[in-house]
């Protein structure tokens, strides 16, 4: 294992960070199989690597920015279609913010509708209803949503 004993030497890591690179590496690879769990959880760990590479460019968006989402959201639409709801909200706030992808309020819309149906689907009421509270923030007469909400209030 490698110790960052010469401050000197950036190549160097401590161990944090080298137990760090194995759980993305290990992530990676069993995210390439399409295991939607390993798929979910290297789209969280991407998605602050992206942030951060998106900081380092000052808000721009270099090609390995652009790759960095795309990877996330690949990752997070193969957690998707197996029916994990955190993924598909995880979607929902990239096309919110635009992170990675062209903006859009609708497309956002519609994938917290698509998070909060998979939500109630497990038994998860309350994140259901922040799904649907998200959809309308988004935008505020989205029909879906308000069928969701209506449906869900009764």
């Amino acid at each position: 294992m490698l110790k960052n004993q010469n401050a000197k030497n950036i190549f160097a890591m401590d161990d944090d960070t080298y137990k760090a690179a194995g759980y993305a590496a290990a992530l990676e690879s069993r995210r390439k199989t399409d295991e939607p769990a390993a798929a979910f959880f290297y789209g969280v760990y991407n998605t602050r690597i992206c942030n951060g590479l998106q900081s380092v460019d000052k808000g721009q968006l270099s090609d390995g920015v652009k790759k960095c989402w795309l990877d996330s959201l690949a990752s997070f639409k193969v957690a998707s279609n197996a029916q994990i709801a955190a993924a598909s909200f995880n979607i929902a706030k990239m096309y919110e913010g635009g992170s990675g992808v062209m903006p859009s309020k609708l497309v956002a819309a519609d994938w917290y509708v698509k998070a909060a149906d998979q939500y109630n689907r497990e038994g998860a009421r309350d994140e259901a209803l922040t799904s649907v509270e998200a959809a309308l923030n988004s935008v505020p007469d989205f029909p879906a949503a308000l069928r969701l909400k209506q449906a869900m209030l009764k």
